[in-house]
């Protein structure tokens, strides 16, 4: 996953008026319309994801408690005003730590039993505006990603270019 592979192509969200690159190995996903929505692209062979996501709900302060839930604690390490690409933005540094829970999943003879480790992960956002709408934009990472997936979702990341 060099700068110069091949693989790596922009990828338009024009309802917030923005591009970014994409690496094509790695699965992508679209959601939603121009007004509230998300592309999200799983960082290859782990857990990990990169997200853009745009509506009147994605801001910084209704992000946050959306990564807690029953089997998994939040805690904000960081949020700062930045400038994010040249634009006045929010950035978040979260770490998420979920609990391990038993799994049961059907099998050809009854139930099977196995658990589901825990995983902590890392949440970097950046929240801010473009053509009126809010959006974030950062990276979910579980503890242990190989570095060359961490430099490809910080790519991804970085490679924001506004449409206008």
């Amino acid at each position: 996953m060099d700068t110069q592979d091949p693989a790596w192509r922009r990828h338009r969200v024009e309802g917030v008026g923005l591009s970014f690159e994409v690496y094509e190995p790695w699965p992508l996903r679209t959601a939603g319309s121009a007004e509230s929505g998300g592309v999200f692209q799983q960082v290859g062979n782990t857990d990990g994801v990169v997200f853009v996501r745009w509506g009147p709900e994605e801001t910084i302060d209704a992000f946050v408690p959306r990564l807690s839930d029953y089997l998994t604690t939040a805690i904000v390490t960081g949020d700062d005003p930045v400038t994010f690409r040249g634009r006045s933005a929010r950035h978040l540094l979260a770490r998420t730590e979920r609990r391990a829970v038993r799994v049961y999943r059907p099998g050809p003879a009854g139930p099977t039993h196995s658990e589901s480790p825990a995983r902590v992960s890392t949440v970097e956002a950046y929240g801010l505006v473009s053509r009126g709408k809010p959006f974030l934009i950062g990276h979910l990472l579980v503890e242990g990603t190989p570095e060359a997936s961490v430099a490809g979702a910080e790519r991804i990341v970085e490679s924001v270019e506004w449409l206008d």
